[in-house]
């Protein structure tokens, strides 16, 4: 409802004869929504829009960039196809890829992948013995971990360090998507193959690759 896609709107850009109603209908449209971006703070003369990004498998099988709206409303702006012209369809991809960029530093890497794994270094450390064999399994897993973490507490993301100089977000719009990202977040989401199923991302007959 909040993303006027039509076949009036990407007519002519699935291959000859495709449409988007078929395309759903073969599970081969995907939605990418930034909406956990939405007004965090940005670094100042940047801009960090929510976008909805709609994508389909095309005749190659590649996932292909179809229509993009700037915001998670019509009132953000117009829908945005390859149909426009070239500069100004890079210029959207970019402002996606600057949203996308922002939630992979806070949220997929930072969040995910360190800061959430430092209780369990800490928890094994304190509970399980070097001989046990779940510490020998985990132990290459955990080599570094909380050196890294304590670099990114503090050179890493505090106002005035690398990512509050680089990131639209800067430093307290990334925490503020780590914080967002860490209230929804439940450690039995991120079991491969169930992730993959929750985001209709599993079939490889649809999404090849």
């Amino acid at each position: 409802d909040h993303f006027p896609v039509t076949e009036e709107t990407v007519a002519g850009l699935m291959g000859e004869g495709g449409s988007l109603a078929a395309a759903m209908d073969a599970g081969r449209v995907y939605l990418l929504d930034h909406g956990i971006v939405e007004g965090v703070p940005t670094k100042k003369g940047t801009t960090l829009p929510a976008a909805l990004s709609l994508f389909h498998v095309d005749g190659e099988g590649r996932l292909m960039p179809l229509a993009i709206q700037l915001g998670q409303t019509p009132d953000a702006g117009p829908v945005f196809t390859p149909r426009d012209p070239p500069w100004l369809w890079l210029t959207v991809k970019m402002f996606v890829q600057c949203a996308d960029a922002a939630y992979h530093e806070a949220a997929s890497h930072l969040l995910r992948t360190h800061l959430i794994t430092e209780p369990f270094v800490i928890a094994t450390a304190r509970h399980l013995s070097d001989c046990h064999p779940l510490s020998a399994l985990l132990a290459p897993h955990f080599e570094h971990t909380i050196a890294i973490n304590y670099a990114a507490r503090t050179q890493l993301l505090v106002p005035g360090g690398p990512i509050d100089m680089t990131m639209a977000a800067a430093f307290a719009g990334t925490v503020e998507i780590v914080k967002r990202a860490w209230a929804e977040w439940r450690f039995d989401d991120h079991h491969l193959p169930r992730s993959l199923a929750a985001r209709g991302v599993n079939d490889v007959e649809a999404l090849p690759g």
